[in-house]
């Protein structure tokens, strides 16, 4: 009976924890300070630092969405399937691609914005002095902290938010759409009509 009911408990333990997959990394990565190995298992309120160019950690979640993240530190605030998950992007590049739900609501918080997002594909880079969201498909909301302004993305456009003001949405250049296609492209999850 007591191995039954530890055999109980570490299955448990292991679907807590599937929530995050890890499905490909190169270079340096660390979880919570410690290098990143196989063996670690990734979960709520993790940080992770990926250091280096080349360096990137590819995660999917329990709600199928794949988040790809390079050249920066990130916290797993929440990630909760079948309800809000949040991450906190400190700095680096985030490119996410999320299956449209009405059961999950997805936010990225930066240093000067809140981007709240529903089924779409997208890139963030958070650097010490602005956020940048750029869509690909879908749309994005972003709320700016400094000027109070919620602003909506939609695919092939843009925004720069520093800490002075917030940008006007842009088309997005052809060369940064072209580097997200061939991103998305190498994650496994290539954008429709280039």
């Amino acid at each position: 009976m007591k191995e039954l009911i530890i055999g109980t408990l570490l299955l448990f333990s292991v679907n807590v924890f599937a929530a995050i997959s890890v499905e490909r990394y190169n270079g340096t990565i660390y979880i919570n300070d410690k290098a990143y190995t196989k063996e670690l298992i990734i979960k709520n309120n993790d940080s992770i630092r990926v250091e280096g160019k080349k360096s990137f950690i590819q995660l999917k979640l329990e709600d199928h969405s794949i988040m790809l993240f390079k050249e920066g530190e990130f916290k797993l605030k929440k990630i909760a399937p079948q309800k809000e998950n949040i991450v906190e992007l400190k700095k680096g590049v985030l490119y996410h691609y999320l299956i449209k739900s009405k059961d999950v609501n997805f936010k990225v918080n930066t240093k000067y914005a809140s981007m709240g997002i529903r089924g779409t594909k997208y890139m963030i880079e958070e650097k010490e002095s602005s956020s940048y969201v750029c869509v690909c498909d879908g749309t994005v909301s972003v709320f700016d902290y400094i000027n109070k302004q919620l602003k909506l993305i939609n695919k092939d456009q843009e925004v720069l938010i520093t800490k002075d003001k917030t940008g006007d949405i842009k088309s997005t250049k052809q060369q940064m759409i072209d580097m997200n296609f061939d991103i998305f492209q190498e994650m496994g999850y290539p954008l429709i009509n280039n």
